[in-house]
């Protein structure tokens, strides 16, 4: 593979706790970006002011700002990275990547990711291991990292494969990344996370008002992007320990139902659907034979 040159997109909004630790990151990389268009997504606070101190020395950064009176959400983000995708002037590059504004890593993740693809060309979308702050301002493995899943916060594609799938769908409640992942899957890539590239995620959890009000709207969401009812109630119930513990998983059934009761839009093309539907009623006959050989 010759060309090995990558580009990044972050939406950021009221991240000025945050988002120096992400640019030092980017910065300190030992095979940095060619380009890296930072969008101003409507902040408020010093988010602009603290990009501007690195526009110098970091010639690769390029600060856009988009006028955005919502809320950090993440349907406001993904129309953020597709409009910043209209401002790389950089055509010929071999990767294309969302960073979130509230992450940091090691000097070699990028050389280090970027060989996986090289080793594997059929990878078509990659990112690292999360590990998240907890209240006790420690960073921990999350308990839901797979390696087959990808966290939009560092998902980083195969510019064909982005290509492929026309990169990401504006959705109404969330989940822009499951559908990149269950559509580079349909094209025929593979989808992997490496628990040997570690990523710090520096925000912490939401308050307990925020999330239930979260948990509804990700039920919403799981509807959306087409999980069937058995497959949601098993995805929900292994996610019981979530923090408030099992109320987390009935407020996310909840909102899921709603969701199929109001009959929420879905802007996803009714291939995917149908193939995420495939892969759902696959992993399911799985769990139910290896529980039947158990029993």
């Amino acid at each position: 593979m010759k060309n090995l040159d990558y580009v990044i997109i972050t939406a950021a909004k009221n991240e000025e706790r945050y988002i120096r630790k992400t640019i030092e990151a980017i910065a300190s990389q030992n095979l940095p970006p060619k380009e890296w268009i930072i969008v101003n997504d409507g902040s408020t606070d010093k988010t602009e002011v603290i990009v501007k101190e690195f526009l110098e020395n970091c010639k690769y950064i390029k600060l856009i700002t988009r006028e955005n009176r919502e809320s950090r959400n993440f349907g406001s983000q993904v129309k953020s990275i597709n409009y910043g995708l209209s401002f790389l002037t950089k055509k010929d590059y071999g990767f294309i990547g969302n960073i979130d504004a509230d992450v940091s890593f090691g000097k070699n993740y990028f050389k280090n990711l970027i060989q996986k693809f090289i080793d594997n060309r059929k990878l078509g979308l990659a990112g690292g291991y999360l590990q998240e702050i907890g209240k006790d301002l420690k960073f921990k493995m999350r308990r839901l990292n797979s390696f087959n899943s990808v966290p939009h916060a560092v998902q980083l594609f195969r510019k064909e494969c982005f290509d492929e799938i026309k990169g990401y769908v504006e959705m109404p409640f969330g989940g822009p990344d499951t559908i990149a992942e269950i559509s580079a899957r349909m094209k025929g890539w593979e989808v992997r996370s490496f628990d040997d590239l570690i990523v710090y995620h520096h925000r912490k959890t939401s308050t307990a008002e925020n999330r239930i009000r979260n948990l509804f709207k990700q039920g919403r969401m799981d509807n959306t992007v087409g999980y069937i009812a058995l497959y949601e109630i098993i995805r929900c119930a292994r996610r019981s320990f979530e923090n408030p513990i099992i109320i987390s998983s009935i407020v996310r059934l909840a909102g899921y139902f709603y969701s199929k009761l109001a009959k929420d839009f879905s802007p996803v093309p009714k291939s995917i659907i149908d193939y995420s539907k495939r892969e759902q009623l696959k992993i399911l006959k799985a769990k139910f034979h290896d529980y039947s050989a158990g029993a």
